[in-house]
């Protein structure tokens, strides 16, 4: 959801989650909201990562920044 949101950062949005699980499970087969605990850190790791996905790209644009400094006929060179 963030990552869709991203391309209109200037809207606040609101995320509601909710599950189902199996009768076994935690919500025993009922349609419940998520507990705001796990919703929290589900969104703290979705941000997190978010950050880590944007750091990866700057570290990549940086080293092909770097790479084309390179001669062609360094490469030839041994």
């Amino acid at each position: 959801m963030y990552i869709a949101h991203e391309d209109s950062k200037d809207k606040d949005f609101e995320l509601e989650m909710t599950w189902v699980s199996s009768m076994s499970g935690p919500t025993k087969g009922r349609h419940e909201e998520v507990p705001k605990e796990l919703q929290e850190e589900a969104e703290r790791l979705a941000k997190k990562a978010l950050e880590g996905d944007e750091e990866d790209e700057d570290d990549a644009a940086k080293e092909a920044g770097t790479a084309g400094d390179a001669q062609p006929s360094d490469a030839m060179e041994e």
